[in-house]
């Protein structure tokens, strides 16, 4: 390539001074030397416009870009390694030769003439299709792919004073996250769950996926919620969610225990029988026994008994930790009837039912109103997380009143 005399004499006397009212331009591509690149040449490339251009050793000051005008740096294997083009007010660049590896600019610093300029970036990096993050002053911007050539654009728009620019290959992992609902360890009588988390903070999520007992039950959830696409089966699961940015890179959550209860509660002898969907669940003296079929002691049931979840009560009252009275003990027996069990022993425990709404009514009031949608975070005072309110009662009604769970 043709080497000006004009860049010659820039560069063999370390600087040169142009009058303000008129631009350097370059009709051809122009090598420049700076002290420190020894792993391939650096060029101006041609159509490039600055007022100045002063060369300093290892530094390079590109002063004045002017408005709608463009400076470009390129290299044996880009022919944009760097390319700015500002718009809103004129632009300088700085840049130091040890930023230069292989090829590529990987440290770059534009100031201003006004905090109202915007400028336009092409740049090159090391490997084509592939995602690299963009910080400005130390703190990350946003990822971008390369094209088949390497090379990426992007558009600073947040305003200008001085700042410095950074280029490198995004392996970062995303922020961590937690998961909301259902709770860690919660009883479920819902086939399909809804799953619901809280959102990573990166700014460069592209999606979330659900993993079901280690298998991947949906992927591509653009939300923080997403219930299972199949029924999960009775007993003991476990479920979490990954995060994946648009590097590919992914974080994974804690993992939450979820449980589901198939059929209810029934007492047997005096007292009320279910037949779930597939199987007979019997509570005796608080034993619960899976059985696969109806056995014949058990088939003759009195048109009296009531199902279990319709206990023929309308409940009416608010009811909280430390309330006492009847109705308390109708709620216990209602919650433990249909799998939301107080306790497993001793007081509130099924057939052992009291009249105080203490920490364990509490707690199967929670599970009852996460269960359901009423409300599933909180406290009494603020949320009515673990109170029994309009809602609550609502919804209790429903299984006391004819409809089971």
């Amino acid at each position: 390539m043709k080497q000006l005399i004009l860049v010659a004499f820039l560069i063999y006397s370390a600087f040169f001074v142009c009058t303000p009212a008129l631009a350097l331009t370059f009709s051809e591509d122009t090598i420049i030397s700076l002290t420190g690149i020894i792993d391939g040449d650096l060029y101006i490339a041609s159509t490039s416009e600055a007022t100045l251009i002063t060369i300093d050793g290892a530094d390079l000051t590109v002063t004045e870009t002017s408005d709608g005008s463009s400076f470009i740096l390129k290299t044996a294997t880009h022919d944009n390694a760097l390319s700015i083009t500002p718009s809103g007010g004129t632009l300088t660049l700085t840049y130091d030769a040890s930023n230069f590896s292989s090829g590529n600019i990987t440290e770059w610093t534009l100031d201003s003439s006004t905090s109202a300029t915007t400028v336009a970036h092409i740049v090159g990096a090391p490997l084509a299709n592939t995602w690299y993050a963009i910080s400005v002053d130390g703190t990350h911007l946003n990822s971008y792919q390369t094209d088949s050539g390497g090379a990426l654009s992007f558009t600073y728009s947040s305003g200008f004073t001085s700042h410095t620019f950074t280029i490198a290959q995004d392996t970062t992992a995303p922020t961590s996250f937690s998961l909301t609902s259902p709770t860690n360890n919660l009883t479920t009588r819902e086939p399909q769950p809804t799953f619901i988390w809280n959102a990573s903070t990166d700014p460069d999520i592209s999606y979330y996926q659900l993993y079901i007992d280690n298998g991947l039950d949906t992927n591509n959830i653009s939300g923080t919620s997403q219930v299972s696409t199949s029924e999960i089966s009775c007993g003991s699961h476990t479920w979490y969610v990954t995060a994946v940015d648009t590097a590919g890179n992914s974080t994974n959550s804690s993992t939450y225990t979820l449980s589901r209860t198939c059929g209810g509660g029934g007492m047997v002898g005096g007292g009320a029988i279910n037949i779930p969907e597939s199987r007979l669940q019997v509570i005796t003296d608080g034993v619960v026994t899976y059985l696969d079929e109806i056995p014949p002691e058990l088939m003759v049931v009195s048109d009296d008994l009531p199902l279990t979840g319709q206990a023929s009560h309308t409940f009416t009252k608010t009811l909280k930790t430390g309330s006492r009275n009847e109705e308390v003990k109708k709620l216990q027996q209602t919650l433990n009837q249909n799998g939301f069990i107080l306790t497993t022993e001793g007081l509130g425990s099924l057939g052992n039912e009291t009249d105080l709404f203490g920490a364990f009514t509490r707690q199967a009031v929670q599970k009852f109103q996460c269960e359901y949608n009423i409300v599933c975070s909180g406290t009494p005072e603020t949320t009515g997380y673990g109170l029994v309110g309009p809602k609550t009662r609502q919804k209790l009604n429903e299984f006391t009143q004819g409809e089971t769970l």
